[in-house]
């Protein structure tokens, strides 16, 4: 569109992923996330990233597909969908980690979500536009 070319990503980026994160002296939002996604030594990985990545590949390149089809259309800016397109895909992720992501052989706590104790690492999901 245009000749230009543009990136969504969406996760914890630097600004967010650089802060203090609640749980612990000196570990950071993203070293968090980090073990959310990937596991340590004791627990398995999460994947919240990757999974709903995983999970949603398919309909996320449709939503694009009829997000550049409404911008030659002349309903919306490329901006307008860009902006709308990470938003989504940011609120999906934040709303997959909210809902619990099932991990075998994860003991789970009744009443416990795994990975969103403070909700931090959850509220620090966001998505950045970037021309490229």
């Amino acid at each position: 569109m245009g000749g230009k070319r543009s990136e969504i990503t969406v996760g914890i980026h630097a600004k967010a992923g650089g802060e203090q994160h609640e749980g612990g002296k000196g570990v950071t939002i993203l070293d968090v996330a980090q073990w959310l996604e990937f596991g340590t030594d004791v627990r398995p990985p999460l994947a919240f990233v990757r999974g709903w990545f995983d999970d949603n590949k398919g309909r996320c390149n449709e939503m694009i597909a009829a997000m550049m089809k409404s911008v030659l259309a002349g309903k919306r800016t490329r901006e307008q969908a860009l902006q709308l397109l990470g938003a989504k895909f940011a609120a999906e992720m934040q709303a997959r980690m909210a809902a619990g992501i099932h991990v075998p052989d994860w003991h789970e706590v009744p009443g416990h979500t795994p990975g969103i104790d403070t909700g931090q690492t959850r509220s620090a999901i966001t998505f950045e536009v970037k021309d490229k």
